[in-house]
């Protein structure tokens, strides 16, 4: 009878540890799934993606300006704009990983616009249409001079 009782508790350490595999194998993909939508959520979803205006040319079309932005544009972006955005202590704005790729036509016209309204605080004068089509068409020097801070001594 003791033998017996071996072969029994055998089978039934064999069954529970067979039991527990699968219950550590459905914990570890469920921490994985946990994982991987925390890093989404950080890396492409947050807003900590550094934001930079773009300007358009016909040679290299939509062109990426890095230069520090004016402190106007930087209100009018964060009071203007449909995307996630946040000021950063360091006074950069931040827009998330996934809206800065998903729509830089939408980031190069919100650029464009509050260019155009810093342009008529300054002048007290709107664009043409025909002066509009050909600075959005021909360079980037009309953005620069009104979404960038001009350099100390200039």
């Amino acid at each position: 009878m003791v033998e017996t009782d071996k072969v029994n508790v055998g089978k039934l350490l064999r069954r529970t540890r067979i039991k527990l595999s699968w219950v550590l194998a459905a914990a570890l993909l469920v921490s994985v799934a946990a994982n991987l939508n925390f890093a989404n959520r950080v890396l492409y979803l947050d807003t900590n993606h550094p934001f930079h205006p773009i300007c358009f040319t016909e040679a290299d079309g939509l062109v990426v300006l890095t230069e520090p932005m004016s402190e106007r544009f930087k209100e009018l972006t964060l009071t203007d704009w449909t995307y996630s955005k946040r000021l950063g202590t360091d006074k950069v704005i931040y827009i998330s990983l996934r809206d800065w790729k998903r729509d830089p036509d939408g980031i190069w016209n919100q650029t464009w616009k509050a260019a155009e309204y810093i342009y008529y605080e300054r002048t007290g004068k709107r664009l043409t249409a025909k002066e509009s089509s050909e600075m959005r068409t021909s360079h980037c020097k009309f953005i620069r001079k009104y979404v960038l801070k001009k350099p100390e001594g200039k």
